[in-house]
């Protein structure tokens, strides 16, 4: 992987920043995008990847970004958002935000790259999903179908590019230890009268995890699906 180019949306924490920092090791010229500067600083200064702020649900951003960026041969599309709330509570413009930043921008991104990559005869595509793609949750209604959307996605884009030595999969973690997941509880535990804490451990037993998953178990998956090497493509791998 010396010397291939990746970009990885959401590289500033959490999975993306885990992600980021396992390519940079395998030598990737590294590229890494989110909403927040502080974080993608933080991230780039300690490996080495280039950073630019991008929103992922606006086009124009994206288009600006890829150009700037140019070539790439390994695509991961980890930027993502987990609102909770009640069905009842869920209102059609967060409906609208989760869908926009959990799914469209991974049309977007593989849009405005896959025809270089087709150019090229070569690229890799890790979507990073969730068990909720599989199997819904409450309070999750959004994020779960934004999801199951995506996993579709990558199956189909998948089976259209696998003549092209285009890879394209799927990561579904369960519930992994980043500040998206502690936020998320701490959302929850404010609706049902719990603690965070609490909420954890009812999540992880309604996923059958003993504990939450750490970033870098998920970092080893993306790398492995990203080399030269893979042949899998249209998997959703359950970790």
């Amino acid at each position: 992987m010396r010397d291939r180019v990746a970009l990885i949306t959401g590289g500033g924490r959490g999975i993306g920043e885990a992600i980021a920092r396992r390519f940079a090791a395998e030598g990737c010229r590294l590229f890494i995008t989110s909403r927040t500067p502080k974080d993608l600083e933080r991230v780039a200064l300690e490996t080495g990847a280039n950073f630019d702020i991008c929103d992922v649900t606006q086009p124009k951003e994206i288009g600006a970004l890829v150009r700037k960026i140019g070539p790439v041969d390994i695509l991961v599309n980890n930027a993502g958002i987990a609102e909770s709330a009640p069905f009842l509570r869920t209102d059609l413009e967060t409906w609208r935000r989760v869908m926009d930043t959990n799914v469209t921008s991974a049309f977007l991104f593989c849009k405005a790259l896959v025809p270089g990559m087709i150019e090229r005869g070569y690229g890799r595509i890790v979507n990073i999903a969730s068990i909720a793609g599989k199997r819904g949750a409450a309070y999750i209604t959004a994020y779960a179908a934004s999801k199951h959307a995506l996993l579709g996605f990558s199956s189909s884009l998948a089976m259209e590019l696998q003549p092209k030595n285009i890879t394209v999969n799927a990561i579904c973690p369960g519930y992994v230890d980043t500040p998206m997941t502690r936020s998320n509880a701490a959302r929850i535990a404010k609706t049902t009268s719990s603690t965070a804490k609490e909420v954890i451990k009812s999540l992880l037993a309604t996923a059958g995890q003993a504990k939450l998953l750490h970033p870098g178990h998920v970092a080893e998956v993306a790398l492995a699906l990203s080399r030269d090497d893979c042949s899998h493509t249209g998997a959703a791998i359950d970790l």
